[in-house]
C-alpha cells in the first residue's frame, strides 16, 4: 500500500470529524484509528505530505501532531 491509496478526502475528513468531536486538535493516533484498515505509517506518511502542501496544519514531527484543517 502507498499513500497514494489513501485518499486526501478521506484523511481531511477524518481530521474534521475527529476535531468537531473533541473541540481540538486531532492527534495522529486518534487519525490512524479511524483509518484502521490502513497501516499507521501510511497514515502518517499522508499526515506529513499534507501539511508539507499546506492542507493541514500541525507538526509532522512524529509527535502527536496537533493536527487541523486549513
Amino acid at each position: 500500500m502507498k499513500t497514494s491509496d489513501l485518499s486526501d478526502e478521506r484523511v481531511l475528513a477524518v481530521v474534521s470529524e475527529i476535531v468537531a468531536d473533541r473541540g481540538y486538535p486531532a492527534d495522529r493516533w486518534s487519525v490512524a484509528a479511524r483509518c484502521a484498515d490502513v497501516p499507521e505509517k501510511i497514515v502518517y506518511a499522508k499526515l506529513r505530505r499534507l501539511v508539507k502542501r499546506g492542507l493541514l496544519t500541525g507538526c509532522p514531527c512524529g509527535c502527536r501532531g496537533d493536527y487541523e484543517v486549513v
